[in-house]
């Protein structure tokens, strides 16, 4: 959901590539390994598929997204010319935001325009 958002905007200048991460959504594998290090191995793969040379490649990710980016970056570094990388201390507060606040920058993060949404629905999310 957070990237449909984003989507059109990023098409108009770059050339895209969105993963459906194996068990999420409708990607499945028959392997039981569900690491972020077994995700970048399949998205590296699948990204060099696309081409035949080995250029470097901008990574963005959201969330568990953001975990297997980091792992690109540390296994696959010729692959890499840039990341996304956002301002937390650590990925716990990103991913277990405890407030109101700390759960509305992952929302902020993830659009490209702001939305607004009531402070209520973050306070029923937290619950």
């Amino acid at each position: 959901m957070t990237w449909q958002f984003q989507v059109g905007s990023l098409a108009k200048k770059h050339s895209d590539y969105i993963p459906d991460l194996f068990f999420f959504g409708g990607s499945y594998s028959d392997k039981s390994d569900r690491s972020p290090a077994f995700q970048a191995h399949c998205l590296v793969k699948g990204l060099t598929g696309f081409s035949a040379t080995t250029r470097k490649r901008s990574f963005c990710g959201f969330s568990y997204g953001g975990m297997v980016a980091f792992k690109i970056v540390e296994e696959y570094p010729e692959m890499v010319r840039a990341m996304v990388v956002s301002g937390f201390e650590s990925s716990e507060d990103l991913l277990l935001p405890t407030s109101v606040k700390g759960l509305k920058t992952p929302f902020a993060l993830a659009v490209h325009k702001s939305m607004w949404f009531p402070n209520r629905l973050f306070k029923d999310y937290l619950k």
